[in-house]
């Protein structure tokens, strides 16, 4: 299956052959140090992101921690990316997942996804082109991939792995306990980095799955990297997500989503369960259906950091 998804997914960037870190600014906090860094996704593209660590003490063991990388919603607010989920949008607790987790001893690093916050044209270029401005530059981005024969999920895919590229060369971090986590949008592509790179070990959806025909059923629209030409007639998300077994899946759906379905989360449910128990994994997979809405409340966060601390080993 994740053949079929990289031949539907069109042509990928090229990466660089090493993760190069450049720090732009530091500040030391109460109980972690907040890096600013910027590093290459592709030849003469580069990207910011904040690099999260804990603060070690005297008592704290030397060896390296468990990385995360902090996927950001999308919920149409452009200007915002990585800087919501390590806590600088004070107004939006709910997205400040990459905060929480530094908290928790995870080494944390959050970039922007194209067409967010710094990855965007800037408001006097905006001024002058609307196309340039929020939805309409996220709508040129897809429709520019789709003429070169690739697709903006492609692309998001190609960056998100630059940014594990990053994680796994850090000297603190143990590569082989890389996790990720996203709220909406980021929960989506939280599981789409699962499945396109094995190196991801526990993946945390929130409120970013259903299956394509449960939402095409709904007549929602979504995100534009959600749409891949032609998925439908290969699969969908409840057939693509088993490969990602026996790795670990945690999924939280609120039963009154009115952007991804609970009915088609809860079909992707019954195929991951099967998969996992045929597998002899089921204690890797968790998902978890909450009464609400489209939200990642304190309860289900608190549920899902336990179970990356289990899954990435991270108790001291």
């Amino acid at each position: 299956m994740r053949e079929e998804l990289l031949r539907l997914l069109g042509d990928f960037p090229k990466r660089p052959p090493s993760a190069e870190v450049r720090v732009i600014a530091e500040d030391e906090l109460d109980d972690h140090i907040r890096q600013l860094v910027r590093y290459e996704a592709e030849e003469g593209e580069t990207i910011n992101a904040y690099l999260l660590r804990p603060k070690t003490g005297k008592s704290d063991s030397a060896a390296p921690r468990p990385g995360i990388l902090a996927i950001h919603p999308h919920a149409g607010e452009f200007a915002y990316g990585k800087s919501e989920v390590v806590g600088l949008r004070q107004d939006k607790r709910t997205s400040h997942y990459g905060l929480e987790l530094v908290k928790r001893g995870f080494v944390v690093l959050a970039p922007d996804l194209l067409g967010f916050e710094e990855r965007r044209p800037s408001a006097t270029e905006a001024e002058r082109n609307y196309s340039l401005e929020g939805f309409h530059y996220e709508r040129m981005i897809y429709f520019d991939r789709l003429l070169t024969g690739s697709t903006l999920q492609a692309k998001y895919l190609s960056d998100l792995a630059a940014a594990l590229d990053v994680l796994e060369g850090l000297p603190d971090v143990d590569g082989g306990r890389l996790g990720t986590i996203g709220h909406s949008l980021g929960g989506q592509e939280a599981l789409w980095l699962a499945m396109y790179d094995g190196r991801v070990r526990a993946a945390v959806c929130s409120c970013g799955v259903s299956t394509y025909r449960s939402v095409m059923e709904d007549r929602y629209i979504h995100n534009f990297p959600f749409y891949v030409p032609n998925l439908l007639a290969s699969g969908d998300m409840d057939d693509f997500l088993t490969d990602v077994a026996p790795r670990g899946l945690f999924i939280s759906a609120g039963v009154r989503d009115l952007s991804f379905p609970v009915r088609g989360a809860m079909a992707i449910d019954r195929a991951l369960s099967a998969t996992y128990e045929k597998l002899g994994a089921a204690e890797r997979y968790r998902f978890v259906a909450f009464d609400g809405g489209h939200d990642f409340p304190d309860s289900i966060k608190s549920q899902a950091y336990d179970w990356l601390e289990q899954e990435l080993n991270a108790r001291t």
